[in-house]
Protein backbone atom coordinates (compact mmCIF):
# COMPACT_ATOMS: atom_id res chain seq x y z
CA UNK A 1 0.00 0.00 0.00
CA UNK A 2 0.96 3.40 -0.50
CA UNK A 3 3.00 5.62 1.94
CA UNK A 4 0.00 7.71 3.26
CA UNK A 5 -2.11 4.69 3.81
CA UNK A 6 -4.06 5.18 0.83
CA UNK A 7 -2.47 4.50 -2.40
CA UNK A 8 -3.05 0.79 -3.83
CA UNK A 9 -0.27 -1.28 -5.73
CA UNK A 10 -0.77 -4.45 -7.52
CA UNK A 11 -0.60 -7.18 -4.70
CA UNK A 12 2.19 -10.11 -5.03
CA UNK A 13 0.24 -13.18 -5.58
CA UNK A 14 1.86 -16.04 -4.52
CA UNK A 15 1.70 -19.46 -6.06
CA UNK A 16 -1.46 -21.50 -4.20
CA UNK A 17 -0.13 -24.37 -2.14
CA UNK A 18 -2.06 -27.50 -1.17
CA UNK A 19 -3.57 -27.63 2.12
CA UNK A 20 -4.64 -30.47 3.71
CA UNK A 21 -4.91 -29.43 7.40
CA UNK A 22 -7.93 -27.21 7.44
CA UNK A 23 -8.85 -24.87 9.93
CA UNK A 24 -7.76 -25.08 13.85
CA UNK A 25 -10.64 -25.35 15.85
CA UNK A 26 -10.86 -25.84 19.53
CA UNK A 27 -11.33 -29.42 21.36
CA UNK A 28 -12.95 -30.68 24.38
CA UNK A 29 -12.64 -34.38 25.85
CA UNK A 30 -15.59 -36.22 25.38
CA UNK A 31 -16.77 -37.56 28.88
CA UNK A 32 -18.33 -40.82 26.70
CA UNK A 33 -16.73 -44.41 27.32
CA UNK A 34 -15.82 -46.23 23.54
CA UNK A 35 -18.23 -48.08 21.97
CA UNK A 36 -18.16 -52.43 21.51
CA UNK A 37 -17.67 -54.09 18.60
CA UNK A 38 -20.70 -56.96 18.57
CA UNK A 39 -22.43 -59.58 16.50
CA UNK A 40 -25.79 -58.31 15.96
CA UNK A 41 -28.84 -60.44 14.64
CA UNK A 42 -30.07 -57.88 12.60
CA UNK A 43 -27.48 -57.60 10.19
CA UNK A 44 -28.22 -59.11 6.93
CA UNK A 45 -25.99 -59.71 3.61
CA UNK A 46 -22.35 -58.78 4.14
CA UNK A 47 -22.62 -56.66 7.22
CA UNK A 48 -21.25 -58.37 10.26
CA UNK A 49 -20.84 -56.39 13.26
CA UNK A 50 -22.98 -53.42 14.98
CA UNK A 51 -21.08 -50.98 17.49
CA UNK A 52 -23.10 -50.19 20.12
CA UNK A 53 -22.70 -47.74 23.14
CA UNK A 54 -21.78 -48.98 25.99
CA UNK A 55 -24.56 -47.74 28.71
CA UNK A 56 -23.54 -45.17 31.01
CA UNK A 57 -24.47 -44.67 34.58
CA UNK A 58 -26.75 -41.62 36.43
CA UNK A 59 -30.15 -40.73 35.75
CA UNK A 60 -29.26 -38.35 33.29
CA UNK A 61 -27.16 -39.75 30.99
CA UNK A 62 -29.78 -42.94 31.15
CA UNK A 63 -32.57 -40.51 29.82
CA UNK A 64 -30.71 -38.74 27.47
CA UNK A 65 -29.91 -42.05 25.97
CA UNK A 66 -33.37 -42.97 25.51
CA UNK A 67 -33.94 -40.36 22.93
CA UNK A 68 -31.23 -41.21 21.08
CA UNK A 69 -29.79 -44.45 19.60
CA UNK A 70 -26.51 -45.25 17.44
CA UNK A 71 -24.42 -47.63 15.79
CA UNK A 72 -22.12 -48.29 13.15
CA UNK A 73 -21.75 -50.92 10.69
CA UNK A 74 -18.57 -52.32 9.74
CA UNK A 75 -16.75 -52.43 6.21
CA UNK A 76 -20.71 -51.37 4.78
CA UNK A 77 -19.57 -50.20 1.45
CA UNK A 78 -21.48 -52.85 -0.27
CA UNK A 79 -24.31 -52.91 2.21
CA UNK A 80 -27.31 -51.35 3.78
CA UNK A 81 -27.07 -49.41 7.12
CA UNK A 82 -29.92 -50.68 9.28
CA UNK A 83 -31.90 -47.82 11.08
CA UNK A 84 -32.75 -48.32 14.88
CA UNK A 85 -35.23 -45.66 16.33
CA UNK A 86 -35.41 -46.33 20.33
CA UNK A 87 -37.90 -43.76 21.80
CA UNK A 88 -40.51 -42.41 18.96
CA UNK A 89 -40.27 -38.54 18.45
CA UNK A 90 -43.59 -36.89 19.04
CA UNK A 91 -43.60 -35.21 15.87
CA UNK A 92 -46.36 -35.44 13.48
CA UNK A 93 -44.13 -35.08 10.17
CA UNK A 94 -42.70 -38.08 7.96
CA UNK A 95 -39.41 -39.53 8.98
CA UNK A 96 -36.23 -37.28 7.48
CA UNK A 97 -32.85 -38.43 6.44
CA UNK A 98 -29.75 -36.41 6.02
CA UNK A 99 -26.24 -36.99 4.70
CA UNK A 100 -23.11 -35.84 6.31
CA UNK A 101 -19.35 -36.67 3.85
CA UNK A 102 -16.45 -37.23 6.66
CA UNK A 103 -13.73 -35.55 4.70
CA UNK A 104 -10.21 -35.84 4.82
CA UNK A 105 -9.88 -32.77 7.20
CA UNK A 106 -13.52 -31.55 7.71
CA UNK A 107 -17.45 -32.90 8.01
CA UNK A 108 -19.26 -31.62 5.46
CA UNK A 109 -21.60 -30.06 6.23
CA UNK A 110 -20.06 -29.20 9.73
CA UNK A 111 -23.45 -27.57 10.59
CA UNK A 112 -26.75 -29.23 10.21
CA UNK A 113 -30.56 -28.36 11.40
CA UNK A 114 -32.72 -31.40 11.37
CA UNK A 115 -36.64 -31.94 12.28
CA UNK A 116 -36.57 -34.69 15.34
CA UNK A 117 -36.96 -38.24 14.01
CA UNK A 118 -34.52 -37.27 11.24
CA UNK A 119 -31.61 -40.28 10.86
CA UNK A 120 -28.50 -38.62 9.85
CA UNK A 121 -25.80 -41.00 7.71
CA UNK A 122 -22.05 -40.24 8.02
CA UNK A 123 -19.81 -41.50 5.11
CA UNK A 124 -15.93 -41.92 5.14
CA UNK A 125 -15.02 -40.06 1.76
CA UNK A 126 -11.50 -39.19 3.00
CA UNK A 127 -8.75 -42.25 2.38
CA UNK A 128 -8.17 -42.48 6.52
CA UNK A 129 -9.87 -43.65 9.48
CA UNK A 130 -12.04 -41.10 11.34
CA UNK A 131 -14.61 -41.09 14.11
CA UNK A 132 -17.78 -39.55 14.68
CA UNK A 133 -18.00 -38.98 18.61
CA UNK A 134 -20.40 -36.97 20.39
CA UNK A 135 -19.06 -34.81 23.07
CA UNK A 136 -21.15 -35.84 25.84
CA UNK A 137 -21.03 -39.72 24.89
CA UNK A 138 -24.48 -40.50 23.83
CA UNK A 139 -23.15 -41.34 20.25
CA UNK A 140 -19.75 -42.70 19.18
CA UNK A 141 -18.66 -44.31 15.55
CA UNK A 142 -15.66 -46.04 16.63
CA UNK A 143 -13.19 -46.53 13.84
CA UNK A 144 -14.61 -45.10 10.61
CA UNK A 145 -12.23 -46.82 8.03
CA UNK A 146 -12.46 -45.03 4.29
CA UNK A 147 -16.14 -46.03 2.69
CA UNK A 148 -17.54 -47.42 6.14
CA UNK A 149 -21.03 -45.18 7.12
CA UNK A 150 -22.72 -44.94 10.72
CA UNK A 151 -25.79 -43.40 11.11
CA UNK A 152 -27.67 -41.84 14.37
CA UNK A 153 -31.62 -40.95 14.79
CA UNK A 154 -32.06 -38.25 16.52
CA UNK A 155 -35.24 -37.96 18.96
CA UNK A 156 -35.54 -35.03 20.64
CA UNK A 157 -34.75 -31.22 20.20
CA UNK A 158 -31.03 -30.03 21.33
CA UNK A 159 -27.69 -29.50 19.91
CA UNK A 160 -25.14 -32.39 19.20
CA UNK A 161 -21.76 -31.28 19.19
CA UNK A 162 -18.90 -34.05 18.10
CA UNK A 163 -16.01 -33.90 16.94
CA UNK A 164 -13.38 -36.59 15.81
CA UNK A 165 -10.91 -38.32 17.90
CA UNK A 166 -8.58 -39.20 16.07
CA UNK A 167 -8.34 -35.40 14.29
CA UNK A 168 -9.61 -33.06 17.35
CA UNK A 169 -9.60 -30.30 15.03
CA UNK A 170 -12.41 -31.75 12.59
CA UNK A 171 -15.32 -30.84 14.43
CA UNK A 172 -19.56 -30.90 13.87
CA UNK A 173 -22.98 -29.95 15.30
CA UNK A 174 -26.56 -31.60 14.88
CA UNK A 175 -28.90 -28.71 16.14
CA UNK A 176 -32.77 -30.38 15.90
CA UNK A 177 -35.23 -28.15 15.59
CA UNK A 178 -39.12 -28.53 15.82
CA UNK A 179 -39.48 -26.09 12.77
CA UNK A 180 -36.15 -24.95 10.46
CA UNK A 181 -35.87 -22.09 7.80
CA UNK A 182 -33.60 -22.55 5.52
CA UNK A 183 -30.61 -20.54 4.41
CA UNK A 184 -30.89 -16.89 3.63
CA UNK A 185 -28.91 -15.30 0.39
CA UNK A 186 -25.79 -14.63 1.42
CA UNK A 187 -25.45 -11.49 -0.90
CA UNK A 188 -27.11 -8.10 -0.28
CA UNK A 189 -30.62 -8.03 -2.16
CA UNK A 190 -32.15 -4.84 -3.73
CA UNK A 191 -34.93 -3.08 -1.69
CA UNK A 192 -37.98 -3.83 -2.35
CA UNK A 193 -37.23 -7.54 -3.63
CA UNK A 194 -39.23 -10.04 -3.00
CA UNK A 195 -37.63 -13.21 -1.11
CA UNK A 196 -38.85 -16.40 -0.55
CA UNK A 197 -38.58 -18.35 2.20
CA UNK A 198 -39.01 -21.73 2.75
CA UNK A 199 -38.38 -24.45 5.63
CA UNK A 200 -39.99 -27.15 7.17
CA UNK A 201 -41.94 -27.96 10.68
CA UNK A 202 -42.29 -31.26 12.67
CA UNK A 203 -46.55 -29.46 12.93
CA UNK A 204 -47.77 -31.11 9.66
CA UNK A 205 -50.81 -28.70 8.71
CA UNK A 206 -49.89 -26.07 11.86
CA UNK A 207 -49.89 -22.15 10.78
CA UNK A 208 -46.20 -20.92 10.95
CA UNK A 209 -45.01 -17.26 11.39
CA UNK A 210 -42.12 -15.35 9.68
CA UNK A 211 -41.09 -12.75 12.48
CA UNK A 212 -38.49 -10.04 11.65
CA UNK A 213 -36.30 -8.32 13.66
CA UNK A 214 -34.59 -4.93 12.75
CA UNK A 215 -31.41 -3.30 14.67
CA UNK A 216 -32.17 -2.73 18.12
CA UNK A 217 -35.54 -3.94 17.97
CA UNK A 218 -37.62 -6.89 19.03
CA UNK A 219 -39.09 -9.30 16.61
CA UNK A 220 -42.56 -8.80 14.78
CA UNK A 221 -44.69 -10.80 12.63
CA UNK A 222 -44.52 -9.79 8.98
CA UNK A 223 -45.99 -13.02 7.68
CA UNK A 224 -48.19 -16.09 7.69
CA UNK A 225 -48.18 -19.64 6.14
CA UNK A 226 -49.40 -22.99 6.85
CA UNK A 227 -46.85 -25.99 6.53
CA UNK A 228 -47.87 -28.87 4.01
CA UNK A 229 -48.46 -32.77 4.10
CA UNK A 230 -44.61 -33.08 4.29
CA UNK A 231 -44.07 -30.46 6.80
CA UNK A 232 -42.47 -27.97 4.05
CA UNK A 233 -43.61 -24.35 4.38
CA UNK A 234 -42.91 -21.13 2.03
CA UNK A 235 -43.77 -17.84 1.79
CA UNK A 236 -42.65 -14.47 0.00
CA UNK A 237 -41.64 -11.25 2.04
CA UNK A 238 -40.65 -8.02 0.63
CA UNK A 239 -37.29 -7.04 1.71
CA UNK A 240 -37.56 -3.35 3.72
CA UNK A 241 -34.55 -3.31 4.84
CA UNK A 242 -31.38 -5.33 6.53
CA UNK A 243 -32.30 -7.25 9.73
CA UNK A 244 -32.89 -11.07 10.97
CA UNK A 245 -35.45 -13.14 10.68
CA UNK A 246 -36.69 -16.35 12.15
CA UNK A 247 -39.46 -18.73 11.58
CA UNK A 248 -41.99 -19.56 14.41
CA UNK A 249 -44.44 -22.51 15.05
CA UNK A 250 -46.50 -22.09 18.30
CA UNK A 251 -43.89 -21.47 20.84
CA UNK A 252 -41.06 -23.49 18.42
CA UNK A 253 -38.55 -21.16 16.92
CA UNK A 254 -35.86 -21.40 13.99
CA UNK A 255 -32.55 -20.52 13.85
CA UNK A 256 -32.04 -16.28 13.72
CA UNK A 257 -31.11 -15.88 10.04
CA UNK A 258 -29.80 -13.01 8.59
CA UNK A 259 -30.96 -11.22 5.84
CA UNK A 260 -28.97 -8.31 3.65
CA UNK A 261 -30.79 -5.39 2.15
CA UNK A 262 -29.18 -3.13 -0.39
CA UNK A 263 -30.49 0.18 0.61
CA UNK A 264 -27.59 2.51 -0.45
CA UNK A 265 -25.28 2.84 -4.27
CA UNK A 266 -21.90 2.94 -4.87
CA UNK A 267 -20.65 5.81 -7.74
CA UNK A 268 -17.41 6.21 -8.36
CA UNK A 269 -15.54 8.24 -10.62
CA UNK A 270 -12.13 8.93 -12.33
CA UNK A 271 -9.99 12.01 -10.78
CA UNK A 272 -6.27 13.36 -11.50
CA UNK A 273 -4.78 11.46 -8.56
CA UNK A 274 -7.25 8.08 -8.89
CA UNK A 275 -10.82 7.35 -8.07
CA UNK A 276 -13.56 9.38 -6.32
CA UNK A 277 -16.18 7.47 -4.17
CA UNK A 278 -19.28 8.44 -2.67
CA UNK A 279 -22.10 5.95 -1.26
CA UNK A 280 -25.92 7.28 -1.70
CA UNK A 281 -28.03 7.69 0.43
CA UNK A 282 -25.35 8.81 3.05
CA UNK A 283 -23.32 5.75 5.16
CA UNK A 284 -20.82 7.81 7.07
CA UNK A 285 -17.63 5.47 8.08
CA UNK A 286 -18.89 2.45 6.39
CA UNK A 287 -16.91 0.04 5.31
CA UNK A 288 -15.35 -0.62 1.87
CA UNK A 289 -13.47 -2.86 -0.17
CA UNK A 290 -11.05 -1.96 -3.20
CA UNK A 291 -10.86 -4.61 -6.10
CA UNK A 292 -8.50 -5.17 -8.81
CA UNK A 293 -9.60 -7.39 -11.87
CA UNK A 294 -6.35 -9.80 -11.68
CA UNK A 295 -5.96 -12.25 -14.94
CA UNK A 296 -3.65 -14.35 -12.46
CA UNK A 297 -6.75 -14.54 -10.36
CA UNK A 298 -9.31 -15.17 -12.94
CA UNK A 299 -11.49 -12.54 -11.55
CA UNK A 300 -11.82 -9.72 -8.86
CA UNK A 301 -9.81 -9.70 -5.95
CA UNK A 302 -9.77 -7.89 -2.61
CA UNK A 303 -6.35 -5.48 -2.26
CA UNK A 304 -7.24 -2.91 0.24
CA UNK A 305 -10.19 -1.91 2.90
CA UNK A 306 -10.92 1.75 3.80
CA UNK A 307 -13.47 3.90 5.27
CA UNK A 308 -15.69 6.27 3.99
CA UNK A 309 -15.46 9.87 5.36
CA UNK A 310 -17.78 11.62 7.39
CA UNK A 311 -19.41 13.01 4.11
CA UNK A 312 -19.69 9.35 2.50
CA UNK A 313 -16.90 9.74 0.38
CA UNK A 314 -13.33 8.43 -0.33
CA UNK A 315 -10.50 9.27 -2.26
CA UNK A 316 -8.21 6.61 -3.77
CA UNK A 317 -4.49 6.17 -5.20
CA UNK A 318 -4.48 3.23 -7.34
CA UNK A 319 -2.16 2.35 -10.88
CA UNK A 320 -3.33 3.35 -14.28
CA UNK A 321 -4.16 0.95 -16.47
CA UNK A 322 -6.07 -1.45 -13.95
CA UNK A 323 -9.59 -2.04 -13.77
CA UNK A 324 -10.71 -1.02 -10.13
CA UNK A 325 -14.10 -1.22 -8.76
CA UNK A 326 -15.12 -0.48 -4.49
CA UNK A 327 -18.13 -2.89 -2.96
CA UNK A 328 -19.82 -1.46 -0.06
CA UNK A 329 -19.79 -3.86 2.90
CA UNK A 330 -21.39 -5.10 6.03
CA UNK A 331 -19.98 -4.58 9.50
CA UNK A 332 -17.97 -8.30 9.08
CA UNK A 333 -15.74 -6.64 6.53
CA UNK A 334 -17.04 -8.85 3.99
CA UNK A 335 -20.48 -9.46 2.75
CA UNK A 336 -21.24 -7.32 0.04
CA UNK A 337 -23.79 -4.33 0.31
CA UNK A 338 -23.73 -2.66 -2.96
CA UNK A 339 -20.83 -2.27 -5.51
CA UNK A 340 -19.88 0.09 -8.21
CA UNK A 341 -19.22 0.04 -11.98
CA UNK A 342 -16.02 -0.75 -13.16
CA UNK A 343 -13.05 1.91 -14.32
CA UNK A 344 -10.23 2.11 -15.47
CA UNK A 345 -7.59 5.04 -15.39
CA UNK A 346 -5.82 5.95 -18.59
CA UNK A 347 -2.27 5.42 -19.06
CA UNK A 348 -0.49 8.79 -19.46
Amino acid sequence: MGRDGHGLRLPHVPRPRPSLDGGRCPSRHTDGRPGRILPHPLARGRARYVALPLPRRGSHDARHDRHLSSFAVKRPALVAVIALLVAAAPAAAAPHRADVNVEYSAYGPSQLDVLPGTTVAWSNESTRTHTVTAYDGTFDSGHLEPRARFQVTFARPGAYRYHCTIHPSIVGEIDVRRVILDTLPTAAVPVGTRVELSGTTADVGKPVRIEQRASGSRFTTVARTTAGRSGAWHVGVRASGTGDYRAASGADVSEVRRLLVAVQKVHIHATRAGVGVDVTPSAPYAPILVEFYLRERFGWWPVARRRLDYVSEAELHVPRGVRVRVVLVDRDGWTPLATSRAVVLPRR
